[in-house]
């Protein structure tokens, strides 16, 4: 007996469910709270925008949902979650009998990141980062910030720079506390170090299972230390 054909649907959904969740696509079960895919919605928009898949489990295997209740909590996590407003597009689509809904998140064009409002009133930025939404700290933000105005120049480094920059030319990651202690400088000092290399894209911010810590990037390989001397 001939196999049925699959609908476009379901070549659509099975084309995108076999990249695996990353960068832009993320899967969920189902919605149990709006404010908890808010937080996946801001983190698209405030990435390269991206696409959640409603009603596929972790694993690919696509379990179905009522849709009209998911758009339902999608609507409310827009309205009272979110700001500043996100474009979204949704879409059922059917597979194999079973509904999944489709949400894309546009991402945001302005010069202000979204934010997620918590249970505490605050609101929070977070960022899609690999394959998960990451709350960010000030140093994100801060770094953030200084890129959306002009890059300073490099001319000439002082010796506490000279230090930093040191420590971090080797391929270990460290936090903020590690980075202060080897280098007996003050905390505040070493989070404006990171910030300001951070804009010129020498040093990375990293959000691990071990919380946040710090790295050069692969820029940095290439820049010698030694002809900044003050």
């Amino acid at each position: 007996m001939k196999a049925k054909e699959l609908t476009e649907d379901e070549k659509y959904l099975q084309q995108l469910i076999s990249q695996g969740e990353g960068l832009n696509l993320d899967f969920k079960f189902a919605i149990s709270d709006s404010r908890k895919i808010a937080r996946s919605i801001v983190a698209f928009a405030n990435a390269k925008g991206g696409k959640l898949l409603i009603a596929v489990k972790d694993n690919g295997v696509v379990a179905g949902i009522r849709s009209d209740e998911e758009i339902y909590m999608i609507d409310t996590a827009l309205l009272m979650f979110c700001k500043p407003h996100i474009e979204t597009k949704q879409k059922v689509l059917n597979y194999l009998g079973k509904e999944v809904l489709e949400v894309k998140v546009s991402k945001q064009s302005g010069e202000r990141l979204c934010t997620v409002k918590e249970e505490n009133g605050r609101d929070m930025v977070y960022v899609r980062m690999k394959d998960s939404n990451q709350l960010v700290n000030r140093i994100w933000l801060r770094t953030w910030a200084r890129k959306k105005s002009k890059k300073p120049a490099i001319t000439k480094l002082n010796d506490s720079e000279l230090i930093f920059l040191r420590l971090m030319s080797d391929m270990k990651m460290r936090s903020l506390d590690e980075i202060s202690q080897k280098t007996k400088l003050k905390k505040r000092l070493v989070e404006n170090f990171i910030i300001k290399f951070g804009v010129l894209d020498l040093i990375k911010i990293n959000f691990t299972s071990a919380g946040v810590l710090y790295s050069h990037s692969d820029k940095f390989e290439n820049f010698e230390l030694e002809n900044y001397k003050e």
